[in-house]
């Protein structure tokens, strides 16, 4: 018949040892009927307390791969951790922000399932925290803060550099809100990256950057509070980025707030997040843009985002020479940015090439006010790109330092700029309501509504001779 030991029972009170504790478990000799031991604690009572089980596996090669989760008793027999996952106090963190947590809960990582960090605690982080595992849940409870200070950039993306590190297939890193939180203290990683993987969700976090203890480095890959990474030479397995990021705070990072990259970036939602302060001023190296959407990204939802004060643009997109189709930007509020409020921009700079562009780009009911250059610009430079399909419907486009929308061209009929503007407020910009460039730019617009812009309703340039654009 089958023993459970534990400190309840009467073998357990006749142990030698204090068998209460799991770090206790290689020190003892249970009886041979004994297929699990009950703790009281990891390395303390009442702290990781857990049920160990008896598998003929686990030998000490086991051990050296699962230190926190298994053990070898004195006559050889080998228990572990009758579950994946769990709470990372069963693996011996203890959330006091001073002890090192970060083997313990990448151990509790390591075999996927749902890992909770329950609180109130502080988790001190010294290393990357991996997801390997397809669908393992990384959840944080209510008053917990993981504090990281993970990698330090070294001129290589070898080892990519993301505080937590997620390389499995539909992977969840959850919160309660407001007050679980991830806070970046000196580290150039990103917060949360998902590389070459098939993406998850992430939700209901505080993500905090600490911008002002760090200098920007020349490689904006990093230094974001969430990347999304997917390129299909790394993807061999072609799974796209499917990635839902909804309902969090993401301040203070030096570089973007949210970063999409890749061509196998596809199908991702950026909804009721609050993306603000991002980039620091006077660091030259530092971008600053709210979201970036870039080389083959698409589809693309965001959708009732707050994006405001960051140093850059509120949303920056640019096809880096890989085709960008289908981004559709709804009721946001996108305001105080330091640069333009939406920017769509082909240039050679970016790594735009002559062929490619970016197709089918809506914005649509957002508020775009109050940005330090233009409310929204669209453009194609040094003869490469194009940008096609762009809508603009139903905007409020109000108080910008410059105009309310900018279109500009290349000269080359391929490679200039589509668009379709109705229903939008032009209101109080500082230069015109709408200013067209020269060269190809096909232009459709009827039911907008100009009012005191400061230079006029709106000039077209497109004949060579700046003249009204007039509204149907």
């Amino acid at each position: 018949m089958a023993m459970i030991w534990g400190l309840p029972t009467a073998a357990c009170a006749r142990a030698a040892a204090n068998v209460s504790l799991f770090v206790d478990i290689a020190t003892m000799s249970p009886p041979s009927g004994v297929t699990t031991i009950v703790t009281e604690g990891w390395s303390q009572k009442g702290v990781g307390s857990g049920r160990y089980v008896f598998d003929p596996r686990v030998d000490q090669a086991w051990v050296q791969r699962f230190p926190r989760s298994s053990a070898v008793t004195v006559d050889g027999r080998g228990f572990r951790l009758d579950q994946v996952g769990g709470n990372v106090r069963q693996y011996g963190a203890v959330g006091d922000d001073r002890q090192d947590d970060t083997a313990a809960i990448n151990e509790a990582l390591s075999r996927g399932g749902t890992v909770v960090l329950p609180g109130p605690a502080t988790y001190r982080v010294t290393g990357c925290l991996l997801m390997p595992v397809d669908a393992t849940r990384l959840q944080f409870e209510a008053s917990v803060t993981l504090h990281t200070s993970a990698w330090q950039f070294r001129g290589s993306q070898i080892p990519f550099g993301n505080a937590i590190h997620v390389t499995g297939d539909d992977c969840e890193i959850t919160g309660a809100g407001p007050s679980s939180i991830i806070r970046n203290d000196r580290s150039d990683a990103n917060g949360i990256g998902f590389l070459h993987c098939g993406g998850g969700r992430v939700a209901s976090l505080s993500l905090q950057g600490g911008k002002d203890r760090l200098s920007a480095i020349t490689d904006d890959t990093f230094q974001s509070g969430i990347s999304i990474v997917n390129d299909p030479a790394s993807n061999r397995r072609g799974r796209t980025s499917r990635t839902i990021v909804e309902d969090c705070m993401i301040t203070d990072w030096m570089q973007y707030g949210i970063n999409l990259y890749g061509a196998l970036v596809r199908d991702v939602v950026l909804r009721r997040n609050t993306i603000t302060q991002n980039g620091r001023k006077g660091d030259r190296e530092s971008v600053g843009s709210g979201i970036a959407i870039t080389r083959g990204v698409g589809p693309i939802e965001v959708e009732d985002n707050t994006i405001t004060r960051n140093k850059g643009c509120g949303i920056f997109i640019s096809s880096a020479g890989v085709q960008i189709e289908r981004v559709v930007i709804v009721n946001n509020e996108i305001a105080y940015n330091g640069l333009d409020g939406v920017c769509c921009s082909e240039e050679r700079n970016f790594g735009a090439v002559a062929t490619i562009g970016v197709r089918g780009v809506t914005l649509s009911k957002n508020r775009i006010e109050n940005n330090g250059a233009t409310g929204v610009r669209a453009g194609t430079y040094d003869g490469v790109g194009s940008i096609t399909g762009l809508s603009i419907l139903d905007n409020r486009i109000a108080n910008n330092r410059k105009s309310g929308l900018l279109l500009q061209a290349n000269a080359d009929p391929a490679r200039g700029v589509d668009a379709t503007v109705s229903g939008n407020q032009f209101i109080a910009n500082s230069d015109y309501g709408i200013a067209v460039g020269l060269n190809r730019i096909g232009l459709r617009h009827d039911g907008n509504r100009f009012d005191r812009n400061r230079l006029g309703d709106s000039v077209d340039h497109r004949s060579g001779t700046a003249r009204r654009l007039i509204d149907r």
